[in-house]
Parts: C-alpha cells; structure tokens; sequence
C-alpha cells in the first residue's frame, strides 16, 4: 500500500479495520483538488436549479383532451396516466393500464413544434400553450412568438395579436429580411434599412 503512504501515519493503536478505513477517508479528502470541489459544487447548483425549474413548472389540461393531454408554461407536452378497457386474443375484456409520458415534439415543414394528440390529431405546441394559459383566440389573431424563434414556446414568449402586429416583430427583431426570404423573393441578398 504504497499509494497510501500519508494516510496511514498514526493509526497504529486502531487496529487494521480501523486503520484502514481511516486511512482511506483521509486519502481519498487529500485527493480532492479545488477544480474538482467546484465542479461538484457547480454540478450540484445545476441539479439544484433544474430541480427549481420543474417543481415551477404549471401544467393545464389541453382544450378538447381534458383528462388525456396536459401542456406545462414552459411548452412541454404530457399524457397523463390512463386506464382503459381492452380486448384479449381469447375474448375476454381487461382493464390495460398506459402510463403517461412527455411527448416528444416534432418540427413541421414550417418550423413550428408539433404534437400528435391520438391518431390524425396534430397541433402545434405554442397554440396548445397559449389556448391553455391565455385562454382562447380572438377572431382576427394569431399567437406571436415574441422573440421570432418558432420552437421557443414557452408561455413568456407567447402573446395574441393580428398578422399585422406578428410581421413588425419579425421586423423589429431582424427576421423579416432574412436570406432566406431575400434569395425567395429577389433571387439574391439585397441589403435593407430596418
């Protein structure tokens, strides 16, 4: 035990269980070097607030799939856990227990979220967030990303307003006259004052 050579000065009147367990807690605390302290105490801030995050996280019923779908504020999607009635291969009917999950989004050719809620039922997630927390649209609007980025859906980025009010913010935001849009719409980058 030559590794532990420091570890093991004055245990001599413990016995060899003793010694060695001893000697083998102060070995392994002299190893700890500052970087490793911090990185555990970093790691352990970041457990700490992803932890926050979800016991903050508020989840509502989805419109329409009450007791089925739940959406959270920060635009996540969940089924909830469901029982229901099933027929076996002999005839006989049983009670087939399906636990809920978070749903895993998909990105539709437009670049939005999407979720399919049973079978043929997709919906975007930031309708789904704003119909949930805002409550429901108004004839004439639509639901604005603040920010411009379609797959932020979280509930502070989402707000109502008509076509007019969605086209400044990506206007404002630097989105509008993207290259994109400029090798589209004039087959090559012109430069404009926004």
């Amino acid at each position: 035990m030559a590794g532990h050579g420091l570890a093991w000065r004055g245990m001599a009147g413990r016995g060899m269980a003793g010694a060695f367990i001893a000697g083998w807690r102060l070995d392994q605390t002299s190893r700890q070097t500052p970087a490793k302290v911090e990185k555990d105490a970093l790691k352990c801030r970041i457990f700490s607030h992803q932890e926050e995050l979800v016991m903050r996280e508020r989840w509502r019923a989805i419109v329409g799939f009450e007791g089925l779908y739940e959406v959270s504020d920060r635009g996540r999607v969940r089924s909830l856990d469901r029982e229901y009635p099933q027929l076996s291969r002999w005839g006989t009917i049983y009670i087939k227990k399906q636990k809920g999950k978070i749903l895993r989004p998909g990105v539709a050719s437009n670049g939005y979220w999407t979720v399919a809620l049973g079978r043929g039922k997709t919906r975007t997630v930031h309708s789904l967030v704003a119909e949930a927390f805002i409550g429901p649209r108004p004839n004439g609007c639509e639901v604005r990303h603040k920010n411009d980025i379609r797959t932020d859906s979280r509930l502070c980025n989402l707000e109502y307003g008509t076509r007019t009010d969605n086209i400044y913010d990506s206007i404002r935001n630097g989105g509008w006259f993207s290259e994109k849009r400029q090798m589209h719409l004039y087959g090559g980058i012109r430069k404009h004052a926004a």
